[in-house]
């Protein structure tokens, strides 16, 4: 984080200075900065990802590390300043999110094969999908839940009530799924209810690793485990299985992401205060 400050003149004609973004307080005017820095350093990412096109998972990367560099010094964080000594590490957290992850896509799987809504077809073992799968998903996690929810949440940090905070983080991210040339409106239902579930894993651990891991490890699972790297899963074309736009886009995996939201903010709410 930069340590530097700007400087401007007081009232009085004396230097005063304002801290960087990283550190300023989220009154209307610097939320406003800190939004269109935001913007600005997700262009960045867009143009990077453009030029490097054709060699794919490169541009997952550049995304990230222009993400990582810029929503750093807008005081998007990975683990909370101050955060109590008993915290658990960031590897332990890091390994609990891909859990939680990965947990979330196999319960969307069991209601899937259950209510008949998807099947398994011929598939095996293919090493470098789970290889490339595994470096994808933990880029593009990154680089959604910094612009996606942490540059939403340190937006909206004044806002009291956490619950329009998970609203408007889940809007954003169905506002992204929108955008992509032939999405469903079910898809961007399940987009939304994820971009809130991941918010309220950011608020949970108070910074960015559980929300990413646990990321990495549903897009590690719903595209490379269980979409060709060792089994494919197949949806049928209803509601349930996601009606032609895949397994995990259907109304299968929105209750199961409705109902771990759900759950995570009944068990935040239990939590003394």
């Amino acid at each position: 984080m930069s340590e530097q400050h700007a400087e401007a003149r007081g009232a009085t004609g004396s230097p005063r200075k304002e801290p960087d973004l990283d550190a300023a307080p989220m009154t209307p005017g610097n939320a406003a900065r800190v939004a269109a820095a935001g913007l600005f350093f997700h262009a960045c990412g867009l143009l990077a990802a453009a030029l490097l096109a054709s060699y794919g998972l490169a541009a997952m990367i550049a995304q990230a590390v222009i993400a990582e560099w810029g929503v750093s010094r807008l005081g998007v964080r990975w683990t909370a300043e101050g955060a109590a000594p008993s915290t658990p590490s960031p590897m332990a957290r890091g390994a609990r999110g891909v859990a939680l992850g990965a947990g979330a896509a196999a319960l969307t799987t069991a209601a899937l094969l259950a209510t008949g809504a998807g099947h398994f077809e011929r598939g095996g073992l293919v090493p470098t999908t789970l290889a490339v799968g595994a470096l994808s998903a933990g880029a593009t996690a990154v680089w959604h839940e910094l612009y996606y929810r942490g540059l939403v949440l340190r937006v909206t940090e004044k806002i009291k009530q956490p619950y329009f905070r998970l609203l408007a983080a889940g809007l954003a991210e169905a506002a992204a799924a929108a955008a992509m040339p032939g999405a469903t409106t079910l898809e961007v239902v399940v987009a939304g209810l994820f971009g809130a579930l991941m918010a309220a894993l950011w608020l949970q651990d108070r910074g960015a690793v559980l929300a990413c891991a646990a990321h990495a490890g549903w897009l590690f699972t719903t595209r490379s485990v269980l979409r060709g790297g060792v089994f494919e899963l197949a949806g049928t074309p209803t509601l349930l299985g996601g009606n032609g736009a895949g397994p995990f886009a259907g109304l299968a995996a929105a209750g199961v992401l409705a109902a771990s939201l759900v759950a995570l903010l009944v068990a935040r709410a239990r939590q003394p205060s």
